[in-house]
C-alpha cells in the first residue's frame, strides 16, 4: 500500500520518512545537468565487438563449402557493401583451411596506411569473425 494510501486512513508516517520532498544542493544539481549535455564516451572498438557479437543479424558472408580462393573477392565485396559498420565472416569449424585464410586476409586488410578495416575479432561460438569496416 502506498505512502498517500497509508495516510488517507489515518496511519502516521514512519519517523524515517521526511514529511516533505526537499530538492537536491544547488551542485548536485549543476552536475548532473553538466553530466546530461555531455554525451557519454564512445564505447570502445573491444566494448562494440563484443556487442556485435550478440547480433545475429549483422551482415554477413558465409563460406561454407566453398574454396580459400574465393575468401578475399568474398571478404572484399562485403567491406565494400558496408562501410562504417560491423559485420560477420562466418567460416565453420571444418578443417581450419578457411578460417587460416579469413585470418590472414583480415591481417593484410588491417595494416598500413590503406587499411580497410579497424579491426576483428574472432567468435568461436559461431565459428566466425566480427569486423568493424572503416
Amino acid at each position: 500500500m502506498g505512502r498517500r494510501a497509508e495516510m488517507a486512513r489515518g496511519a502516521q508516517p514512519e519517523k524515517n520518512q521526511p514529511d516533505s520532498w526537499v530538492a537536491p544542493p544547488k551542485e548536485e544539481r549543476l552536475a548532473s545537468k553538466r553530466a546530461a549535455q555531455n554525451p557519454p564516451e564512445e564505447l570502445t572498438l573491444d566494448q562494440q565487438f563484443n556487442i556485435a557479437m550478440m547480433d545475429r543479424l549483422l551482415p554477413n558472408v558465409d563460406f561454407h563449402g566453398m574454396h580459400r580462393e574465393d575468401v578475399a573477392f568474398g571478404i572484399d565485396k562485403l567491406l565494400s557493401e558496408n562501410p562504417g559498420r560491423m559485420v560477420r565472416i562466418i567460416y565453420g569449424h571444418g578443417t581450419g583451411a578457411i578460417a587460416g585464410e579469413v585470418m590472414n586476409v583480415l591481417r593484410d586488410l588491417s595494416k598500413g596506411r590503406g587499411a580497410k578495416i579497424e579491426g576483428f575479432k574472432p567468435d568461436p561460438v559461431m565459428a566466425s569473425c566480427v569486423v568493424k569496416v572503416k
